[in-house]
This record gives C-alpha cells, sequence and structure tokens, in this order.
C-alpha cells in the first residue's frame, strides 16, 4: 500500500497544482479528466472539450489528455469549480474511473471513501485533484507534495 499525501486548501487552484504535477513529468503524461464545472458523464465532457477545439481520446471511458491539452486547459481557465483531474505519467489506466466516489468533495483524508482509496491504490496516478469544497489532492510523491507547497509559498 502507498503512503498517500493528501492535503485540503482553499489557498490553490486546481490549475496550478496541476500545473506542478505536469512540471515533474515528460511530455507522455496523460490526465484523466473526470469533472468540469460538474459535468462527469464522458460524453458531455468530450463534447465541452470539443468546443475548445480539443480532441480528447476516451481510453476505457476515462477522457484523457494528453499534457500539452491539459496546460492548454489550464491556461484558458476552464477549471472554475467541481473539476477533477489525475494525472499518470505514462499512459491513461485502463480501469474505468467513472464509478469511483469523487475526491472534490471530502476535505478530510479519512473521509474519503474505501472504493477510491482501492483505486488509488490500484491506478497509482502521480496526482489526483479536485475542486469542489476548496481544493483537494493527493499524491504518492513526496516530491511531488514538495513543489506545490513551493509552488504556494512562491505565489504569495
Amino acid at each position: 500500500m502507498a503512503h498517500w499525501i493528501y492535503n485540503h486548501t482553499s489557498a490553490q487552484t486546481l490549475a496550478s497544482v496541476v500545473l506542478s504535477a505536469l512540471g515533474t513529468c515528460d511530455t507522455r503524461a496523460v490526465a484523466v479528466l473526470r469533472a468540469l464545472d460538474s459535468m462527469d458523464r464522458p460524453d458531455d465532457l468530450v463534447a465541452a472539450l470539443r468546443r475548445h477545439a480539443m480532441e480528447p481520446t476516451v481510453v476505457s471511458g476515462n477522457v484523457c489528455l494528453l499534457s500539452a491539452q491539459v496546460q492548454e486547459l489550464c491556461e484558458a481557465e476552464l477549471f472554475n469549480g467541481f473539476d477533477e483531474v489525475w494525472i499518470f505519467p505514462f499512459a491513461a489506466p485502463s480501469q474505468d474511473l467513472s464509478t469511483t466516489p469523487y475526491l472534490q468533495c471530502h476535505p478530510k483524508f479519512d473521509e474519503l471513501p474505501p472504493e477510491l482509496i482501492r483505486c488509488l491504490e490500484q491506478t497509482r496516478p502521480l496526482l489526483a485533484a479536485g475542486d469542489g469544497l476548496g481544493l483537494n489532492y493527493v499524491t504518492s510523491s513526496a516530491s511531488l507534495s514538495e513543489a506545490i507547497k513551493s509552488d504556494l509559498r512562491a505565489s504569495q
């Protein structure tokens, strides 16, 4: 079982945390967009992304974006609340994440549903981040956790 580093904050944005994670990956990183502005159905997510001239790939039911596309989403300020993104260093998970509970509404690690923790263990994302009731993110990378905190200190 991985040691997960969990944080709940209102001082950072989903975009800033996602960009910190992408900064530690190479260009092969893949993001699974689980929710965008409360939309969570894959068909709705794909349609919303296409309205912004992005062509996602759907893998095992997951709406996937390349790291450059996620950077574009961040720069376009499309993450405005009730969004969730999971970053995988090299490939999308083969597991459909659509039945997994969302991270965005759990301000404490011990409140995370067991199914969510099991999914994190099985798929091993570099970062899972959701903004709903504040920003919640989880990583098993101590260096990424420190990079995120450092980015926050630098922006204050």
